[in-house]
């Protein structure tokens, strides 16, 4: 009788410990959980590429949020993070989805220029500054001043969904250098991005924060 009961007491605990794995897995297919910066952090040993799945996953959540709140009137531009792929970056925009955001490139630099400039992730939350132009702020160049807002963005193990921002002073904050994406001359000048490097669905905003 003690056998018996033992047995049945291990096989109980074997499946719910299988449940349990399945469960995580599961999670896990529904979004990406890590440990990233940029720019890159001396020392640290988190993922510093900001093509990786991780980084992707967070401009695609703070990107769509910033497009519904923030966006102008008509075309503007996203100058991505420094070390970022043309390939990489018209994935992010197709997964934004507004047809008035495009690629910075030499052609488009005279548009509204909307500039990625920090992107940390530990866990589960996120955050993302970005600068914005503000277009009725203009130098005497024309040149519009800037104004930084940090996006916190929390999921890991769920999808990557907007949780709050903070908007700072107009003009704290200098933009970053240009980081054009052009179309290159030689196709092969740029390498596809591996099929692994392509994220599964883990970000969402389309409940963006007010």
């Amino acid at each position: 009788m003690k056998n018996g009961l033992l047995a049945g007491a291990g096989k109980r605990l074997v499946l719910g410990l299988a449940a349990g794995g399945m469960t995580l897995l599961a999670s896990q297919l529904a979004g990406c959980v890590g440990y990233a910066n940029y720019p890159p952090i001396d020392g640290n040993l988190a993922t510093e590429n900001p093509n990786s799945a991780l980084i992707y996953d967070i401009q695609i959540a703070g990107l769509t949020w910033v497009s519904t709140r923030y966006s102008p009137q008509g075309d503007w531009v996203i100058n991505f993070p420094e070390g970022m792929t043309r390939t990489r970056a018209l994935q992010v925009l197709a997964r934004v989805g507004d047809p008035d955001a495009q690629l910075l490139t030499q052609e488009t630099q005279s548009l509204p220029i909307y500039h990625v400039t920090r992107i940390w992730v530990r866990g589960e939350r996120a955050e993302m500054d970005v600068l914005r132009p503000v277009v009725d702020l203009l130098d005497p160049d024309g040149v519009p001043a800037y104004q930084p807002i940090t996006l916190t963005i929390e999921g890991g193990l769920q999808r990557w969904r907007m949780k709050s921002f903070q908007t700072w002073t107009v003009g704290s904050q200098e933009p970053p250098a240009l980081n054009f994406l052009d179309e290159p001359e030689d196709p092969e000048a740029e390498p596809e991005e591996s099929a692994e490097d392509d994220p599964d669905d883990g970000a969402e905003s389309d409940d963006p924060v007010q």
